[in-house]
């Protein structure tokens, strides 16, 4: 019985990998076709730090397509790990990277070009959850060896016949 309840968990376990993982896959192909997306020059018209307790870089631009102006804004999809003073010191260092009046590249939506990035990369969150549904995967793969090689030679795991009173 607890065999097939540890192999119903790693069953689970391996399940749940596997659809993050299958999501995150289409997340990667998703981002690698915003560097294919057509681009124009913007321009950064404002640029700081908001939030009090998730602070982030907030940056907002313009750009034209057609003539129609456009205006955006990005948090540079920044990684914010640590304390306040942290997170802090990496949205100042990356709002430095986008002053009010520079020049950016703009990549806009084929089909709407009023949805638009700055960052064609792939964000680092996404390699972070596709790692983890591979590695959920996995344990719950190598986990479902052991209960079912236990059901076919008939063992229950059960290691007491070991030790003769």
């Amino acid at each position: 019985m607890r065999t097939l309840l540890l192999g119903g968990l790693f069953l689970v376990v391996a399940v749940f990998g596997a659809v993050l993982a299958a999501i995150e896959i289409e997340s990667v192909l998703q981002w690698r076709q915003i560097a294919d997306w057509p681009s124009v020059e913007g321009t950064v018209i404002e640029s700081g730090i908001a939030g009090d307790r998730a602070i982030h870089p907030h940056i907002v631009y313009e750009y034209m397509v057609d003539s129609v102006v456009y205006r955006a804004e990005s948090s540079l999809r920044a990684p914010m790990f640590g304390g306040k003073r942290k997170k802090y010191d990496v949205a100042k260092e990356l709002v430095s990277e986008y002053p009010v009046g520079r020049a950016i590249r703009v990549h806009y939506s084929p089909d709407s070009a009023a949805h638009s990035m700055i960052l064609t990369e792939v964000p680092w969150d996404v390699y972070g959850k596709l790692s983890l549904g591979v590695t959920l995967c996995l344990i719950g793969m190598f986990g479902l060896i052991w209960p079912l090689r236990a059901i076919r030679t008939g063992s229950s795991g059960d290691r007491s016949g070991l030790i003769r009173a």
